[in-house]
Parts: C-alpha cells; structure tokens; sequence
C-alpha cells in the first residue's frame, strides 16, 4: 500500500490515487503541525505532507517549493471528480481552472448560452446555484477526459472539447444536410 502524500479532509471513506500520489481522508483531531495548508489551488481543504513540498530562505525570506505539484492536482481533481455529492463552487472553479477554460467557455461546454449559470454555480455565498446534474457529471467527465488524453495539465484536449461544445451550441440553421459514407 501506497503511503499517504497529500491527504483530504472528508468525511467520505473512498480513496482515489493517482501515481504515487494519494487523497485520504485526514480526522478531525489529525496532528497537522507537519503538514502544509495548500490553498493556492482554491480549494481550503487539503494539506500536503512534507514529501511534497520544501521549506527554504531567499533574501532572508522563508519561501516554500512544492514537489510534483502537477501530479498533486490531477490526484485532487480525480478526487473531486468521484466524490458522491455535487461539486461545491471551490470545486467547480478549481476543475474549470485545471481544463483552461474561461467561464464563459465552460458555460459553452456544459451547454448554456453564456457564463451567467458557471458565475452562479461558482459563488460562495448564499446565492449560489448548483449546477444542474447532467452539468456537474459533464464537468467531471470533461476533467477525466482531458487527463485521459491530454496526461499534463493544460493540454490540447480542452481545446478539442471546447471546440466540439461551441460547434453542438450553434444555432439550428447552421446544420447542413450533407451525406455520409461508410467504408469497410
């Protein structure tokens, strides 16, 4: 068994790895003393061990240098991507961000017309929207499909994807009836 290099905080019992790099749930009276809060990826609730990042001094600065920290967010966004509950605005924001779209982008890919419903969805506060079911299990797929094809974080899949999405969003009346052939 793997041992544990970034743990997450939940109270869900799935486990998902990715490499040599593992999401685990952390107890709530978990001594953290040793690990590092990693909010830099939007996210407020993941803590990396120290074999993913290192404490140094620069100019009399304490300044920090993180290990492998691509693999860290493709193990945090597969864990995203099974938790069996719908994604939190942090959530959506931080797989949105890993695929490079803008919200106007990633409204287009999940099938609205602009980025009011991706804007809404990604609010923190008590006006935030879910987003609606076949949406949030489109995003995951999105995400899955891009590490599937694309393995580095930022590939040319997203682009293919939000290609496709913006040519299904086109109006009927650019639809042509052209012919298609099979070939054996």
């Amino acid at each position: 068994m793997l041992s544990p290099l970034c743990m997450y905080k939940t109270g869900q019992g799935d486990i998902m790895t990715n490499i040599n790099i593992k999401v685990e749930p952390m107890d709530d009276d978990a001594d953290k003393a040793a690990l590092y809060h990693y909010t830099l990826s939007g996210l407020n609730n993941y803590w990396l061990t120290p074999e993913l990042y290192e404490i140094g001094e620069y100019e009399g600065e304490e300044t920090i240098r993180f290990v492998d920290l691509d693999d860290v967010h493709v193990a945090i966004g597969m864990h995203i991507c099974e938790m069996r509950r719908p994604l939190g605005p942090r959530e959506i924001r931080f797989l949105r961000g890993e695929l490079g779209y803008s919200q106007t982008q990633l409204g287009h890919a999940l099938g609205y017309k602009d980025k009011q419903t991706v804007l809404k969805a990604e609010r923190v506060n008590d006006k935030r929207e879910a987003l609606a079911t076949t949406a949030d299990l489109y995003l995951r797929a999105l995400y899955l499909g891009m590490l599937v094809q694309r393995p580095l974080i930022g590939g040319g899949g997203g682009q293919d994807a939000l290609e496709l999405s913006q040519a299904v969003a086109r109006p009927i009346h650019a639809i042509d009836d052209m012919d298609y052939r099979i070939a054996a």
